[in-house]
């Protein structure tokens, strides 16, 4: 366990919009915090909401490969929804940058109750 009674952080690779990995470095920056801090926020703040959003991402926009460290608690808990929503982790967290940095959502296309 970490200093903070939360689980270890580990790498894990994702494949995001190279529009969502500037964006969210850059604000990461601005907040003076890493982009692996944000990404694990967001996804947190995607698990506590009662009713979750399912968007369909903008798709076509170039993508690359990035690692982010988020722990093994709220990991776990991102493939459970990932099994639930049908999505793929990457999607998820796309999404959840996007909303966070107030880009385009693209189509809503589901509600999905805790």
């Amino acid at each position: 366990m970490s200093r903070r009674g939360k689980s270890p952080r580990r790498h894990h690779t994702v494949t995001l919009t190279d529009q969502v990995w500037d964006a969210v470095s850059r604000q990461a920056i601005e907040e003076g915090r890493s982009v692996s801090d944000v990404a694990e926020y967001v996804v947190q703040d995607y698990l506590r909401q009662e009713t979750r959003l399912v968007y369909q991402v903008p798709q076509g926009l170039p993508v690359s490969k990035h690692t982010v460290r988020i722990s093994d608690d709220v990991w776990k808990h991102l493939l459970l929804l990932k099994l639930d929503q049908d999505r793929d982790v990457s999607t998820i967290l796309e999404q959840q940058l996007r909303l966070y940095l107030l880009m385009d959502l693209g189509e809503l296309q589901n509600e999905i109750p805790e």
